[in-house]
């Protein structure tokens, strides 16, 4: 043997000892996950239930609901605990009610959605359409009677009154959300050849003298409504178009 060779062997040995990983690396290689493993993992979340255990409806059966009215809904917690139960609501504004499971919605657009969350967990939800109340009426009265012909010298002498009346069924279910006022209206003086002039008036009452000055019977007043008010249940003024038709009044 050659000098020196007896010491190459434990050299050799102890540079292959150095190079093996230890047993903590070992456990740290077996504990990393890779990014596709995250993704696969988050994957698998349980989806949003197409059911629920709460169902949520009208208070007065209406479907759909108003628009910037103020709509009741109940829901049956009944085979719920009282814990944390939340409602939540996108597309308008949600009140809570006193009683567990009321509350009252306030819609906004076209579509509403209102659901009930307990914890992190929804556990009622439902979607509702979203209507503008119907459209009013408008009368003319004078001295509280309602107007079908007018006499010249009561024309001339008394005020005109254009008041805007709600739907009849709309008033049953939403009263509070049935308060109308005229904003603008315009009466004009006709005849067999046309129109004399008119004028305007932007409250509920007007004077007709000056513009019946020149009247004679058998010519006739139109009253146009233009724009009403609707004042809703949150005491919130909505400026409205009416697309009514002209009434027209005889004069005699």
């Amino acid at each position: 043997m050659k000098p020196g060779r007896h010491l190459l062997l434990p050299l050799a040995l102890w540079i292959l000892s150095a190079c093996e990983p230890s047993n903590s690396q070992q456990d740290r290689v077996s504990l990393e996950i890779s990014p596709s493993d995250s993704v696969a993992v988050a994957s698998n979340a349980p989806a949003e239930p197409t059911t629920y255990a709460v169902t949520i409806a009208s208070v007065l059966g209406s479907d759909p609901l108003y628009r910037n009215c103020i709509n009741a809904l109940q829901a049956n917690l009944s085979e719920l605990e009282d814990k944390g139960v939340q409602w939540f609501v996108t597309g308008g504004q949600i009140i809570p009610g006193r009683e567990l499971g009321q509350a009252e919605v306030v819609p906004d657009g076209n579509e509403i959605t209102v659901g009930l969350r307990q914890s992190v967990t929804i556990v009622g939800k439902a979607t509702f359409t979203v209507v503008p109340p119907p459209p009013p009426q408008v009368a003319v009265y004078i001295r509280g009677n309602q107007v079908a012909s007018l006499s010249l010298a009561t024309a001339r002498e008394t005020a005109l009154e254009v008041v805007v009346k709600p739907n009849d069924d709309f008033r049953k279910l939403l009263p509070q959300d049935s308060r109308y006022r005229i904003r603008k209206w315009t009466a004009t003086l006709h005849h067999a050849n046309g129109s004399l002039g008119s004028v305007s008036f932007n409250q509920k009452d007007g004077e007709l003298a000056q513009l019946l000055t020149d009247a004679q019977p058998g010519m006739t007043l139109v009253v146009t409504p233009q724009e009403a008010q609707r004042l809703n249940g949150q005491n919130r003024v909505e400026n409205i178009a009416l697309s009514v038709e002209p009434i027209t009044i005889p004069l005699e």
